[in-house]
């Protein structure tokens, strides 16, 4: 088994960005996901026009998800694009990051904004063994509502069974809410599988330039072993994807 995996924050597509704007990045977002050439792409910040463009730029993939005001269509959605040739979906859902995870568009903890996270029960379809992934975007101002989101992941996650997670976590490695989930003595126990990618920051702003830490990650349970990760991090035709750098990661059974 060889899986490639991909998490790429695509910037919200009602955002003022000038030349940056959805319009002009629309074509070299696709374009940066074929390069990465993922199976799965976890995608954040992903508005519902802003998929149906890359379904009409990215003939390979569908995607699932839902938006996180309203648990259809409504706001961001933290979607995943799946290859329609490679994998297979045999379930899936979207929980919320607060103390009532599965009520659409609920906060807690003093969010900025409403969080949530799909999740997917996925397999390849050349070798059919289940795999558990989770695609999230945590809340960008309060590390106290970080850590409280850790929890309501890790009690979603099942013991002993295959899974990757990836996501904008909006804190770098060695955060307090990432390390709970990175702790070898507490469940999940998940292993980062990109440790050298984007040390300077994964988030640059539309400069090019890292602004650390990286707060984009891949993070894969003990059945996984990362053989190689990286970055797109080039323009394309002189304008960036987005304001993140899309990071992948390949893996083999261990």
């Amino acid at each position: 088994m060889s899986l490639r995996v991909a998490t790429f924050n695509i910037r919200l597509g009602i955002a003022d960005d000038g030349e940056h704007s959805w319009p002009a990045r629309a074509p070299r977002a696709a374009e940066a996901i074929r390069k990465v050439d993922a199976d799965l792409v976890g995608l954040q910040e992903a508005y519902r026009f802003q998929l149906e463009d890359l379904e009409q730029l990215l003939e390979d993939y569908q995607w699932i998800g839902v938006g996180r005001e309203d648990g259809f269509q409504q706001g961001e959605h933290s979607a995943w694009l799946l290859r329609r040739d490679r994998v297979t979906v045999a379930a899936w859902g979207t929980f919320w990051f607060s103390e009532e995870p599965d009520e659409p568009g609920s906060m807690s903890w003093g969010t900025a904004c409403t969080r949530s996270c799909t999740w997917a029960r996925v397999a390849l379809l050349s070798e059919g063994r289940p795999i558990l992934i989770y695609n999230l975007h945590w809340d960008h101002e309060s590390e106290a509502a970080r850590r409280q989101s850790a929890r309501v992941l890790s009690a979603r996650i099942p013991v002993g069974e295959p899974c990757i997670v990836v996501g904008d976590f909006n804190a770098g490695p060695d955060a307090p809410e990432v390390a709970a989930l990175t702790n070898p003595a507490a469940h999940p126990a998940l292993e980062d599988a990109t440790p050298g990618v984007c040390r300077a920051g994964s988030w640059h702003n539309f400069t090019g330039s890292g602004i650390g830490p990286r707060i984009d990650h891949i993070l894969a349970s003990r059945h996984f072993k990362p053989v190689a990760s990286g970055a797109f991090q080039q323009p394309i035709d002189g304008l960036w994807p987005s304001d993140h750098f899309p990071i992948w990661s390949q893996f083999v059974w261990r």
